[in-house]
């Protein structure tokens, strides 16, 4: 195996520690709620006030980019990990 893919594995089993730690749920829960306030709200803003719109829209993109960022790295280690299994069961040294 590589060290890119030792790399991805490693990023991807830290990725779900750190979601399993107590800052990780605190984070996870205050982009989740943070996300939830914003779409509350734009559904009762006045749509001609496009820049609080844009700013709604913005927080609720980097609260949702947040969690996405933590959970592409998980699958990416899954992957990696499956195919490192795949190609020991081959006889690979990929």
């Amino acid at each position: 195996m590589d060290n890119e893919s030792r790399a991805i594995i490693d990023m991807g089993l830290q990725a779900e520690q750190f979601l399993k730690s107590d800052l990780g749920r605190y984070l996870v829960g205050v982009a989740d709620a943070e996300s939830h306030a914003a779409t509350e709200e734009l559904k009762t803003i006045n749509p001609m006030n496009s820049r609080k719109v844009m700013a709604l829209q913005i927080k609720i993109q980097v609260a949702e980019a947040a969690v996405k960022w933590l959970a592409t790295a998980i699958i990416e280690g899954q992957q990696a990990e499956h195919q490192l299994m795949t190609n020991e069961e081959e006889g690979h040294d990929d």
